[in-house]
């Protein structure tokens, strides 16, 4: 017995949907370039370290004159989290550069009209969100990174899933 499996033409692609895909594009694209400028350079010097870490305590020492006190441990975690990963900078780049690679793969099968795209997507947000704790204590991650890059992400996917009946 044979299954014959009956197509339906399939409309054009929804505009939002190629405005969506545009925007990712540029987003990965800028984080593609990053991703390769930042291993052509290098990891930062203990002196570049050195003067990331005096501008963070020029803004916490300007938070603190301004009565906003409650930010320290967070600007202490952005010291933390640039020291770590100045520390283990290849790898991070690695994962980095892999998961931009995952969300170029997923917007593109969105773009051609495949739904494993969106599948791809929800798990290139998911590490985008999450890559911070492969390399650094949870304690030590500054959770209002997570909680934004988490809510962007969540956004994206909630747009892109209004496209889902247009993909197969």
């Amino acid at each position: 017995m044979q299954v014959v499996e009956i197509q339906q033409p399939r409309g054009k692609r929804p505009v939002f949907l190629l405005i969506l895909c545009i925007l990712s594009f540029v987003y990965l694209g800028l984080g593609l370039l990053d991703t390769t400028l930042g291993y052509a350079a290098g990891p930062s010097t203990a002196k570049e370290i050195k003067k990331q870490k005096a501008s963070l305590d020029k803004q916490m020492a300007d938070l603190e004159a301004d009565g906003a006190s409650d930010w320290r441990p967070t600007l202490e975690k952005f010291k933390t989290l640039t020291v770590t990963l100045n520390r283990k900078f290849y790898y991070v780049q690695a994962v980095s550069l892999l998961t931009l690679l995952l969300g170029i793969v997923a917007v593109v099968y969105m773009l051609i009209g495949r739904k494993l795209g969106f599948h791809l997507y929800i798990i290139y947000s998911i590490i985008a969100t999450c890559h911070y704790y492969f390399f650094i204590s949870p304690a030590s991650v500054p959770t209002v990174l997570v909680i934004f890059s988490a809510c962007l992400s969540a956004l994206f996917i909630f747009l892109y899933s209004r496209n889902l009946k247009w993909m197969r």
